[in-house]
């Protein structure tokens, strides 16, 4: 079974929010240990440039796989930066990028996502301390209503949606076109109620959910491993969370 990694995280500065990160040779030798097929470089872009992303992916391009940054500002310029470097995708983070969901259909980004076929990850953690955005500007229901507005064009819902976990699932269910992304999840809300909803429902969703860690957040080994024995458990498919449905998005 394949195993792809759809969540990692590496800073141009090396610097991850205070604390020293591993670069990224390290990385490769916990992938190996981990016996990590692929990772998925979801850059922020506060910290990972587009630029930073296609320049790890260039050096090790049996490893890894990247996603370019998307702002309301420069879309047009990061579009091209995408297609013309064979990145497989974009990334928007709402609290970092100071801005909601919204205004990505408001200021035609979506559009021109959609019109070149670049799947969206969208992190909808839902506790923003931006006291410009609102915990609703993270809602997933927001997705629901842009996934029926740009049907060609792939959501994927970063960390489950947080605690909005429920309204999450149902927009995967309710559009062809919404994915979502388990990292950071379990390190959260491990041993509550919410991660035993997430398990009970893991097997009717299996078309929709994406491995990730959300490393360095999380021990990417520790993660797969815990993730694994729980969905070889409760899963009929696991391939499907662990590549399966990383590989259906890029390869449509």
């Amino acid at each position: 079974m394949e195993i792809i990694d759809f969540n990692v995280h590496f800073s141009e500065s090396g610097d991850w929010f205070g604390q020293e990160c591993d670069g990224i040779e390290a990385f490769v030798k916990i992938m190996e240990k981990g016996q990590i097929n692929k990772a998925v470089i979801l850059p922020l872009k506060v910290n990972c440039s587009s630029h930073f992303v296609i320049d790890l992916c260039l050096r090790f391009p049996e490893s890894f796989y990247g996603f370019g940054t998307i702002s309301v500002d420069n879309c047009n310029n990061e579009i091209d930066l995408i297609l013309k470097n064979n990145l497989k995708g974009c990334k928007y983070h709402p609290r970092f990028q100071n801005d909601s969901i919204s205004s990505l259909d408001k200021k035609g980004v979506l559009r021109e996502l959609e019109i070149n076929n670049i799947p969206i990850a969208i992190c909808c953690w839902p506790q923003v301390k931006n006291k410009t955005l609102s915990i609703s500007d993270a809602s997933p229901l927001i997705i629901d209503r842009m996934a029926k507005k740009y049907p060609k064009l792939i959501f994927i819902i970063l960390h489950l949606g947080g605690h909005n976990l429920w309204d999450a699932i149902f927009c995967a269910r309710s559009n062809e076109n919404v994915f979502l992304d388990c990292s950071y999840f379990f390190k959260f809300f491990g041993g509550t109620s919410l991660e035993n909803d997430f398990w009970i429902m893991a097997d009717r969703i299996d078309e929709k959910v994406i491995y990730g860690s959300d490393y360095p957040e999380v021990d990417a080994i520790k993660n797969l491993e815990y993730v694994k024995s729980k969905a070889f458990e409760m899963m009929r498919y696991p391939e499907k969370l662990f590549s399966g449905n990383f590989l259906k998005i890029i390869n449509s």
